[in-house]
This record gives structure tokens, C-alpha cells and sequence, in this order.
């Protein structure tokens, strides 16, 4: 690399970093209500936290580097712009295209971190996640609960809570249908409450004011005892929590070739097809992000027409904006099958792609951004 595009590469690497760091805290800002109920209510330790945290981050990545770079590119050369940098440089023979390498470079280097996230980050934090979180649950059982949702993660029992309270482990409306004896025994109470043996895996529901319904095979009569308490002991084996880590893995925790095998045999033009598609579209689309995104802002940020710098940060801005309302439309257009699910991934990186073009030319051929028809309009209004 020429002095020129180290110099401009350099300037770029600080930013990155800083803006990486910003936007992932921004993502972990809105977990940070589960991270305090793990250490608060179920007393988890942090280094488990720290892992959890650690494997959420490829999913943050894959969305921050790609605005990191979109902000990276935009502030480094709206700072060069309003030092007179830019300006020096022209007049010294150097020309937009001169200045886009090293832009293109740094943003293929982002998108090639991207592409680990989406292509090996993502679904190992999504299973190795999942993994830990089974563990916990062998320690905390009502973290695995989910109300109102029949969990069959004991060992011959299904339960059902309408409520699920996980500070303390308090269920409500619980009903339970107990495979453990002969004749299904099926127990409902108002309420109960959970406590979790982590070392043996073994919980105790305690159940007060309910009934007990016993039916056996063959017979239309069924056996109703009332009770105001009544315990049952639960089993979540190593066994079943190994199992429970070993379910049909969701789509964020397939890598590309698995999606593709999940794919085929899908039927085409389902729901599942067209999100399974999405997904494999997404683990390259979202790279290109960074290519897309870097070189859009490029000329806004040394357009002559936006010196200043609250005028070049409100145009990224609204670029961002921009390219997530379009994904957000790619996403659910693709899903529901409106426009061909790989199609639409790939929308917004086409729409600002042809946009970002045409910026380049207007800027190299040192025109306005905007067109004379529309800088008349706005300053008529």
C-alpha cells in the first residue's frame, strides 16, 4: 500500500474499534435485564455469565460490524473533510477513485469477519448456549419453565404452569400429568412451588388446595382426592437434560451445508423453506453489508456540499435507518413468500449498492449530490 492508503487505513482502524464497542454495548444494554435476573434471582455464578455473554456475541457482531463500518468510514472522512485534508489532496492531483481503495480494502476485511460470524460464530454461540443453559437448568429448574407451555424436561411427567414466578420458584394454575405409576395420575393445584437439587438433579414440587384424578386402564371411573398439600419428586436425569442439549437444532444453529440439507427437505414455497432460505442468504448478505454500507457513506462524507459535520452524521443516519427498514421488509417479505425469500435478503444491499454508485459518479464528477430539480425544490420550500 502507498503511503496515501496507509495513512487513510490508520485513521480508520481506532474508529472501528471504538464504534465496535459502542454498538455491541448497545446490544448488551437490552440484555442486561436477563443478566441481572440469572445473578440476582438464581444466584448463577459470572463466569457463567461471562460465557453466556460471550456467546451471544457472534449474533451482535453480525449486525454492529457492518454499522461500525458504515460509522467508521463516515467519521474518519467527514473529520479529513473539515481538517481541509481531503482538500489538499485534490489539490494535489488525487482524485475520489484514488481514495477508494483503502475504503474497499478495510470494508472487505470487515465483511470477512462478518462472513466467520454469520458462516461459524453464530451457530456455535447458539449451541454451546443452549448447552449451558441446560446445565443451569440442572440447577435451577424454573429457569428451564416457560409458562403456559406443557415441559416435559422431567423425566416421566409433563407440567404445565399458567404463572411462573423465578425468583422464588412459585408456580400458579399448575397441572401435572404423572406416567411415573400405572393409571395416568393427573394432579391440578392453584398453586405450587419448585426446588432444585443441582448436584442429583432431583426437584421437589410441593402443591397446596388441589385434587388428584386417578383413572385406571379400562375403567370410565375416576378416583378424585382433594388435598392441601401434596408433594411430588421430579428427576430431571443427566440423561434428560442430555437430551434436552441434543434436540433438532434451530436454524441459527445450523451452519451453511446443514441448512442446506434441512432445506431439501422442506417443501418449497413453505413458511419454514422460505425462512430456512433467508438464512443461508443471510450468512452473505449481511458481510456485504460492509462493503455496501462503507462505500455508500464514502462520497457523503466528502461531498462538498456536506462540510459540515452534523449534516454528514444526519446523512448516515438516515442511511442506516434505511438499510434496517429494508432488511426488516426483506425479512418478513421473503418469510411470508411476497418476494423470493433469497431476493429479498438481498434487496437493501442492491437498492443502496446502485445508490452508492451513483454518489460515487455525481461526487468524482464534483456534482452536488442532489440533482438541480430537487435542490431547487428545497430551498423553494
Amino acid at each position: 500500500m502507498r503511503r496515501v492508503d496507509r495513512y487513510f487505513f490508520s485513521q480508520m482502524l481506532l474508529p472501528f474499534v471504538l464504534n465496535i464497542l459502542f454498538f455491541t454495548f448497545i446490544f448488551l444494554v437490552t440484555q442486561l435485564l436477563e443478566i441481572a435476573d440469572l445473578v440476582v434471582n438464581y444466584g448463577t455464578g459470572l463466569g457463567s455469565v461471562a460465557r453466556l455473554l460471550a456467546y451471544a456475541a457472534p449474533f451482535f457482531l453480525q449486525f454492529t460490524i457492518p454499522m461500525a463500518v458504515m460509522m467508521t468510514v463516515l467519521v474518519t472522512f467527514l473529520r479529513m473533510s473539515g481538517d481541509r485534508e481531503i482538500l489538499a489532496l485534490k489539490a494535489g492531483g488525487y482524485t475520489i477513485w484514488r481514495f477508494l481503495p483503502s475504503v474497499v480494502v478495510f470494508c472487505l476485511l470487515a465483511a470477512l469477519l462478518t462472513a466467520l460470524m454469520t458462516l461459524y460464530g453464530l451457530p456455535w454461540g447458539k449451541l454451546e448456549s443452549r448447552q449451558l443453559i441446560t446445565r443451569l437448568a440442572m440447577e435451577h429448574g424454573s429457569m428451564a419453565l416457560k409458562p403456559m407451555v406443557f415441559n416435559d424436561m422431567f423425566s416421566g411427567v409433563t407440567l404445565y404452569a399458567g404463572e411462573v414466578d423465578r425468583t422464588g420458584g412459585k408456580l400458579g394454575n399448575v397441572f401435572v400429568e404423572d406416567y411415573r405409576e400405572e393409571g395416568v395420575g393427573t394432579v391440578m393445584a392453584p398453586e405450587g412451588r419448585l426446588q432444585m437439587d443441582g448436584n442429583t438433579g432431583v426437584a421437589l414440587l410441593r402443591l397446596v388446595n388441589g385434587v388428584i384424578l386417578r383413572g385406571e386402564d379400562g375403567e370410565k371411573e375416576v378416583h378424585v382426592t382433594a388435598f392441601e398439600s401434596y408433594d411430588l419428586t421430579l428427576d430431571l436425569t443427566r440423561e434428560k437434560a442430555e437430551a434436552m442439549a441434543r434436540k433438532p437444532k434451530d436454524k441459527e444453529e445450523m451452519g451453511f451445508y446443514e441448512l442446506r440439507t434441512y432445506t431439501a427437505g422442506l417443501p418449497e414455497g413453505s413458511k419454514r423453506y422460505n425462512a430456512a432460505v433467508i438464512k443461508i442468504h443471510e450468512k452473505f448478505s449481511l458481510p456485504a453489508a460492509c462493503l455496501v454500507l462503507g462505500v455508500l457513506v464514502f462520497p457523503l462524507s466528502i461531498s462538498s456540499m456536506d462540510r459540515k459535520r452534523s449534516a454528514g452524521l444526519g446523512s448516515g443516519l438516515l442511511v442506516f435507518m434505511l438499510y434496517y427498514t429494508l432488511l426488516t421488509m426483506g425479512w418478513s417479505f421473503g418469510e411470508s413468500g411476497m418476494l423470493p425469500p433469497g431476493f429479498a435478503i438481498w434487496l437493501p444491499n442492491i437498492v443502496l449498492g446502485c445508490l452508492a454508485v451513483w454518489l460515487l459518479v455525481r461526487v468524482a464528477a464534483e456534482k452536488p449530490l442532489l440533482p438541480a430539480v430537487l435542490r431547487y425544490g428545497r430551498r423553494k420550500a
